[in-house]
């Protein structure tokens, strides 16, 4: 693919790709939930590189799960208006390895009554451990789980290392 007789780079060529396939459901307005399940999973890869645009498809994932299998539905106006933002933020889907971590860490509760955040700063290496390992394997959990239910419901997640385990445990 070229524009202006110059090479894109295959990340962004990608990213277009991707909005393209979007604006063509979007204008068809019916989809299967397979259909909305392979789409929302196109997103997954080039949104891990800024986590934050994950946010914009909260209703999308939820409709997703509700649809039946084989039927073929009239897209949520919701989820139309995810899927715009999500075109419109792909151009944003991007990192650079070379950018230095922040030494910042944040946290943040979204309970469904209240929210909350935090903040505070590590040492430089502590922040680039923590970058590494952050989010290694993500998978569904419960907030209101005790230490007792935590242990019937195995965990896949990677353990964090010692030295980033030990100071948090102090709190």
């Amino acid at each position: 693919m070229r524009t202006d007789g110059l090479e894109l780079p295959w990340p962004l060529v990608k990213r277009k790709l991707i909005c393209r396939l979007i604006t063509a459901l979007l204008h068809g307005g019916i989809v299967t939930k397979h259909l909305m399940q392979r789409l929302l999973g196109l997103l997954v890869h080039p949104f891990s590189h800024r986590k934050c645009l994950m946010a914009v498809l909260q209703y999308s994932y939820r409709w997703t799960d509700r649809l039946s299998d084989n039927e073929k539905v009239k897209i949520h106006y919701l989820v139309k208006d995810e899927l715009h933002f999500a075109c419109l933020l792909l151009p944003c889907a991007m990192s650079n390895a070379r950018w230095p971590v922040s030494n910042l860490l944040s946290t943040t509760d979204a309970t469904p009554l209240k929210g909350g955040g935090t903040h505070c700063t590590v040492p430089p290496p502590m922040a680039r451990d923590l970058y590494r390992v952050a989010e290694y394997r993500g998978e569904s959990v419960r907030l209101d789980w005790s230490l007792f239910s935590q242990q019937l419901q195995p965990t896949r997640m990677q353990r964090p290392q010692e030295h980033i385990r030990a100071p948090m445990e102090m709190f």
